[in-house]
């Protein structure tokens, strides 16, 4: 039996230690390649602009991240329009002619977008890397990229990342390589994913910083619109009261009573306005600001709200804003903060007179359980459908009927108020509308608090 020489060594285990330092030299050029791509993503990070800004300094991004991993080029696809009608559209590219893809979608059957979707939906190893020939069909990214460049420096194969942006929007981050233009030779092109995997989330989060900033900004524009335009007819008011106020004492007197009546409205609306703004500011001071005390007289608290929107309505050609003897039933029953409480009803108020159809009424009635007083505020105008009802007082919704009704508009006045009722311990409710003619509808909130004797 002979003896091995005690420097020989079996193949197998030579083997293994070539692998082993195979693996060693992997993980340290993907390492090499993390820090330097965590350096351009650091950079990113300070982006806090709109997301058209935001996708802008993507192909910046993109650009430095290609020439770390050797990529000849690279995209980033998102999915608009959630559900079944998603549609791919090019958002950033690196080394590609930002004219022709930026903004242009794609079919749902991009072979090589489905593929990246797919995988990542199924929670497999959601980076993959695949033929980019294969996929390069008629009306698909890699068609694009394979007429627009040329053939000596075509991507051979195509690495594909999906990318979770929040808030169910997602998309697909594409790497477009050749195995001979790799500026780290000796590391496979399934390597080079596995630093990229690791960026993802960054992406995510700067993307949903910048859309916030976005839509704060978007709302405060709103916001000073809305503020600005009862002001300027309260300048314009008092400017023309000023100007003619001498000769309408003779001529006119009752143009200066119209007038006062509509300085009275635009600073009722603008106060409104201001109040509920400080509220979505600082929505935490109220609840410890709340005095409740019995209502004794419901009916007057609903006149003097109503007395308040009587020249919004009439402006809006809307024939009243009643208060009907059934809100007596409530008088002493029910507890409130006076203040919050009128704030609550002008938003509900507010809201239905401004999208009363016009020759229509305002209606304020009440009714009393054993264990729950309602007030319940009616007018025709336009609907609130079933899928509507959930979402109405979600801050910042407004339904599409309100929309194509006023484009401008916060969104708050409903949030504030059911915020208001709940700290009475109470709610407010709202079914989906009744039509009533092919323009008007039926709709109905009803303000529910609990009885007190």
């Amino acid at each position: 039996m002979s003896v091995p020489h005690k420097d020989s060594v079996h193949p197998n285990a030579a083997n293994e230690g070539s692998q082993a330092r195979r693996a060693l030299i992997v993980l340290q050029r993907q390492q090499a390649e993390a820090k330097a791509i965590w350096k351009v993503m650091a950079r990113f990070q300070s982006i806090l602009e709109d997301t058209e800004a935001f996708w802008r300094a993507m192909d910046q991004t993109l650009d430095e991240i290609c020439r770390i991993i050797g990529a000849s080029c690279a995209a980033i696809v998102v999915y608009e329009d959630k559900g079944s009608d998603a549609k791919p559209i090019c958002k950033a590219v690196a080394n590609l002619d930002r004219s022709a893809f930026v903004g242009k979608s794609y079919p749902a059957s991009d072979p090589v977008l489905r593929k990246a979707l797919r995988t990542g939906h199924t929670g497999e190893y959601p980076g993959i890397v695949v033929n980019f020939d294969e996929h390069a069909v008629q009306e698909s990214i890699c068609y694009d990229i394979s007429q627009l460049t040329p053939a000596e420096s075509r991507p051979q194969r195509a690495g594909l990342v999906p990318l979770e942006l929040g808030n169910d929007d997602h998309g697909v981050l594409l790497f477009f390589l050749s195995e001979s233009t790799d500026t780290i030779s000796g590391l496979e092109i399934e390597d080079e994913l596995l630093p990229l995997l690791q960026i993802t989330p960054q992406i995510a989060t700067a993307y949903q910083y910048c859309r916030l900033y976005e839509e704060r900004k978007n709302w405060l524009e709103m916001v000073s619109h809305q503020m600005v335009a009862p002001l300027q007819s309260i300048a314009g008011h008092a400017e023309r009261l000023h100007s003619h106020v001498d000769r309408w004492r003779v001529d006119k007197p009752t143009l200066i009573n119209s007038t006062t009546e509509a300085l009275s409205h635009s600073a009722l609306h603008a106060a409104r306005f201001a109040r509920n703004f400080a509220w979505i500011a600082s929505p935490e001071a109220h609840k410890h600001d709340i005095r409740l005390g019995i209502a004794r007289d419901m009916r007057q608290i609903l006149i003097d709200r109503a007395r308040v929107f009587q020249g919004l309505a009439a402006e809006r050609g809307i024939y009243r804003v009643h208060v009907e003897e059934t809100v007596n039933l409530l008088s002493g029953k029910v507890r409130i903060y006076k203040k919050l409480f009128d704030q609550a009803v002008e938003n509900l108020l507010d809201n239905a007179v401004k999208y009363s159809v016009r020759g229509s009424e305002v209606l304020i009635t009440g009714s009393l359980s054993e264990s729950e007083a309602t007030i319940h505020i009616v007018n025709t105008g336009i609907p609130i459908l079933e899928s509507d009802v959930d979402r109405i007082f979600e801050r910042g919704f407004r339904t599409k009927a309100a929309q194509a009704r006023y484009r401008v508009g916060t969104g708050i006045g409903l949030t504030i108020a059911r915020d208001i009722i709940l700290l009475h311990k109470g709610h407010i409710d709202v079914g989906h509308s009744v039509p009533l003619s092919e323009d008007a509808h039926r709709v109905e909130f009803k303000i529910c608090m609990p009885t007190h004797e």
